[in-house]
């Protein structure tokens, strides 16, 4: 799996109160677990992916980090993988293809369909996981935001940030970036275009990604 969009403004924008437990749900290779272990120095990071290539990858991508000794791999589904800990921050880039959809690669049929990992199922398992603080958060294609609210409010979540996320100056937001917490509390909402009308990253984009972008 390529570095995506996605899971840098997913690792750029989620965030919580003190950040001591951080988990990543449907981990893939690491990259959003490596961004919020650079953000929180003082958190563990663990990361959960069912596909074993992908999780060999995270554990060596994590090994070879500035910060190993924070970071764990977990090769395992979530949905049945048992741990005593309860998290903080709570993270996924979720599968958002429905069953259906043809894909050509087994493993990114795994990483990108809801076989077994369903919004409802996602949103129980993040509650389960949470300590009474928690915050979790996603980013999903934008017509799809409307299902995994629903999904997130029935197991009793609190919306409290949304990002709207547009590929370009002008154009419609095609991903959400969500934070729900268990607490009820203010809502804060914004917007964040990625490109400029002239095809140039802006400015906004620039700054939020400047820590984990060469170019930036």
């Amino acid at each position: 799996m390529k570095v995506g969009t996605d899971a840098v403004l997913l690792g750029c924008l989620a965030r919580a109160g003190n950040v001591k437990h951080i988990l990543d749900i449907g981990t893939g290779t690491g990259l959003i677990a490596l961004q919020l272990a650079q953000r929180f120095a003082q958190s563990t990071v663990d990361g959960v992916e069912l596909e074993s290539g992908a999780a060999a990858q995270a554990e060596l991508n994590f090994k070879n980090s500035p910060w190993s000794h924070r970071l764990t791999a977990y090769q395992a589904d979530v949905l049945t993988w048992e741990t005593h800990q309860q998290y903080d921050l709570l993270v996924s880039n979720p599968p958002f293809y429905p069953t259906s959809f043809p894909l050509k690669q087994a493993q990114r049929s795994m990483a990108r369909t809801q076989g077994t990992l369903t919004f409802d199922s996602l949103a129980k398992c993040a509650w389960e996981l949470g300590n009474i603080e928690a915050w979790f958060w996603y980013i999903l294609p934008a017509h799809m935001h409307t299902e995994m609210a629903g999904a997130m409010t029935s197991h009793r979540w609190h919306l409290r940030a949304l990002t709207s996320i547009s590929p370009l100056t002008g154009k419609p937001a095609n991903r959400i970036v969500a934070g729900w917490g268990k607490q009820a509390g203010p809502y804060e909402e914004s917007a964040l275009d990625i490109r400029t009308s002239s095809q140039q990253y802006s400015e906004a984009y620039l700054e939020l990604t400047r820590e984990f972008y060469l170019f930036a």
